[in-house]
């Protein structure tokens, strides 16, 4: 069969390579009618693509085929095509390469098999070269999205080095004139036992002073060697929402905010007071979400999933725009015109460190985060 064909299928490769810049000018004339780019595509390249499917009638090209789907590839992501545009590109030119070559084959001399042959072949062979080049674009894409996570990563751990920095210094300077006002406020306070008014205002003090500490804790948990020992230890999620509802109870109240609560109680293993700060500053976060809003909703919920446990904070405040969405969670990143932009991040940093995760979803009038922590099962209870 290969020799009844051979000589007339010469001939027609031959004539189709001769054609090739007849087929690139229809195409790049289809491309243009069609307002579609085709960028640094030279005719040198479109001619090369037709001359292979005509020799392929001959001989095995397989491996040209790739070298010229792998140029290609490169070529449309020189330009940053988008699929959509490289697949409409290959349609105009499966066009205008049967446009050319369709009425050459009644005059070839050839069979009905082997005409049939011919048009099979070229057809199978163009899409398996196309799907090559847009096989080999998509791992390009992959391949530079892995590079742009990478390096999103590495500089969200380099703002994390230098916020760690910062904080172990700051504690240097801090953490010792601060224990010295600890133990005076103490001596204070047991100097005005029956005195209620003095009393009142220490104990006001006193609980500044606590906040104080425990933002400094905040940085510190940024510091490779943080100077306060991590305590683990069961935490019964239901009690450290209680806990954390009575400091939240009088913003509430003020600001007119309807919240609700659903809570399936579950343990997890870890620091309470670390747990306590993530809870409190998401809860604050939804406050502040919500302040500006006619109708202000804050919903909690916690819920199983596998053996993990999650924790919902939802607030009917506008959605976030993708492009914040995806910083939110950055060291000095803020939408807030007082804001630090290091309470998220000190909430993910928590939340890692708990062997969990912590993400933000956005949609019309409702925002969500989602925190996830290992159960404790049974086993680890006792």
């Amino acid at each position: 069969m290969l020799v009844s064909m051979s000589l007339p299928l010469e001939e027609l490769s031959h004539r189709i390579g001769f054609l090739a810049t007849t087929v690139t000018k229809n195409w790049f004339a289809s491309l243009r009618e069609n307002e579609l780019p085709y960028g640094e595509i030279s005719v040198d390249v479109a001619n090369h693509f037709t001359h292979l499917l005509a020799r392929s009638l001959l001989a095995d090209t397989e491996t040209e085929f790739h070298q010229h789907a792998r140029e290609s590839s490169r070529l449309f992501w020189s330009e940053r095509f988008p699929l959509s545009t490289i697949v409409r590109i290959y349609q105009c030119y499966r066009y205008a390469f049967w446009h050319v070559v369709r009425p050459l084959l009644p005059g070839a001399c050839l069979s009905q098999e082997t005409h049939l042959f011919v048009e099979s072949h070229l057809t199978k062979t163009m899409d398996d070269a196309i799907a090559h080049s847009i096989h080999f674009y998509e791992e390009t894409m992959k391949r530079h999205r892995e590079y742009q996570e990478e390096l999103i990563t590495e500089l969200h751990h380099d703002k994390l080095t230098i916020l760690g920095k910062m904080a172990a210094n700051m504690a240097h300077e801090l953490r010792n004139p601060l224990c010295a006002i600890e133990g005076f406020l103490k001596l204070i306070k047991e100097s005005v036992e029956g005195k209620a008014d003095l009393k009142s205002y220490v104990e006001v003090v006193m609980h500044e002073f606590s906040s104080l500490n425990r933002q400094i804790t905040g940085f510190l948990s940024f510091s490779k060697k943080p100077l306060l020992t991590d305590v683990t230890e069961l935490v019964s999620i239901e009690e450290l929402v209680d806990d954390v509802e009575c400091l939240l109870i009088p913003r509430l109240l003020n600001d007119n905010i309807s919240y609700e609560k659903q809570i399936v109680p579950y343990v997890v293993a870890g620091n309470k007071e670390e747990f306590k700060q993530v809870l409190l500053n998401l809860l604050n976060n939804a406050i502040d979400a919500v302040h500006d809003s006619s109708d202000k909703q804050i919903r909690l919920v916690v819920t199983p999933k596998a053996d993990r446990v999650m924790l919902a904070i939802e607030n009917n405040s506008e959605m976030i725009p993708a492009d914040v969405l995806g910083k939110l969670f950055q060291p000095f990143f803020t939408t807030k015109a007082n804001g630090t932009g290091i309470g998220l991040s000190i909430c993910k940093n928590i939340i890692e460190k708990h062997k969990g995760t912590i993400h933000c979803e956005s949609a019309s009038n409702i925002t969500r985060f989602v925190v996830s922590l290992p159960i404790v099962d049974e086993h680890q209870k006792r």
